[in-house]
C-alpha cells in the first residue's frame, strides 16, 4: 500500500449565555477528500462533516 494521508480542519467557539456555557464544534475530515486504503481494497470515507453542540449548565 502507498502511504496516505488526509488534513482535517475543526472550528470550537465557546459562549457563555446566562449561567450555562455552549460550546459549538465543527469538524471537517479529509478536507481535500484524498482517496486512501488503512485495509487493501477497502476505501475509507471521503469528505465528512461533524457539528457537536454542547450546553452545560
Amino acid at each position: 500500500m502507498q502511504p496516505w494521508y488526509t488534513s482535517d480542519l475543526s472550528l470550537r467557539r465557546a459562549l457563555k449565555i446566562s449561567k450555562a456555557e455552549v460550546t459549538l464544534t465543527l469538524q471537517v475530515n479529509n478536507l481535500f477528500n484524498q482517496y486512501y486504503d488503512v485495509v487493501l481494497n477497502y476505501p475509507m470515507p471521503g469528505r465528512n462533516y461533524k457539528a457537536v453542540l454542547s450546553v452545560q449548565l
